[in-house]
Parts: C-alpha cells; sequence; structure tokens
C-alpha cells in the first residue's frame, strides 16, 4: 500500500519493515494485522490491515468491509508501539540500548539505504546495535 499524506509519500514496499503482529485466522471477520514501518528518511509509519470486525472496517455504501490504512508515527509514537509489541531485544536493535535514567534522546538521522545496510551489519558483527556504532564513532572523534 502507499499512500501521499501531507505531501509525503508512504510506501510500503519500498520502506523497510521493522516489525508485524497480527491478531486472528487469515481471512476471519476480525483478523487484523499492524506492521511497522521505516522511510529512508527516518520516518516511522503503521500500516494496518483487517477484516469488518476491526478498527480497520470501512463502509462502502451499505456494507462494511475489510480496509488499510496507514499512520504516519513520530519516533516517540513508534517506540511506543515497539515497546507494546516487541521484545526488549528487538526494540534496542531499532532504537538503540536502553540505559535507564541516562536522559538518553531518541534522534532520527537519514542514511542512504546501502550505508543503512552497512551500519546495520557492521553492528550485527560487532554484536552492538546501530545507535552503539555510531555513538562510538562519534566519541573518536
Amino acid at each position: 500500500m502507499n499512500k501521499i499524506i501531507k505531501g509525503r509519500r508512504y510506501d510500503t514496499e519500498t520502506a523497510t519493515l521493522l516489525h508485524s503482529i497480527e491478531h486472528g485466522q487469515y481471512g476471519s471477520f476480525d483478523y487484523w494485522t499492524e506492521s511497522l514501518y521505516c522511510k529512508r528518511t527516518g520516518e516511522y509509519f503503521l500500516h494496518g490491515y483487517g477484516g469488518p470486525m476491526t478498527k480497520y472496517a470501512v463502509r462502502e455504501g451499505n456494507d462494511i468491509c475489510g480496509g488499510e490504512v496507514i499512520e504516519v508515527l513520530s519516533v516517540e509514537q513508534a517506540q511506543e508501539w515497539a515497546e507494546k509489541n516487541m521484545s526488549a531485544d528487538e526494540y534496542e536493535a531499532i532504537f538503540g540500548q536502553v540505559n535507564e535514567g541516562a536522559g538518553k534522546k531518541a534522534y532520527t538521522m537519514s542514511l542512504e539505504e546501502s550505508l543503512h545496510k552497512k551500519l546495520l551489519e557492521y553492528a550485527v558483527k560487532q554484536g552492538k546495535t546501530k545507535s552503539e556504532v555510531i555513538a562510538e564513532w562519534i566519541r573518536s572523534l
């Protein structure tokens, strides 16, 4: 799905899928799924899809049908969704290690897709998060 929202394009085909959750059996009226995506610009969005008995239902004439939606999320909203729906390790792989009480604040940056892939590969090889790798590099300057 793709959608233009406030002059910006959000496309599930070109953004990076970070995590998905689903409820129910596919094809049932109460089935729904939500997927968290990140654009190459660092923007987050949620793609939701569901049957006629879900919050994604839409009215078409006299009928109620399943539907889908893209919702733009702030970094904080994406983190809140991730806290509810992801394991701690999955969360930290995306948003960086949680350092309780250290006063860390999340920032968004944009990288070319090829550089993001290199950063992710390097972080995995080092057993670190992307945030840790970037922080170490900045400290070395």
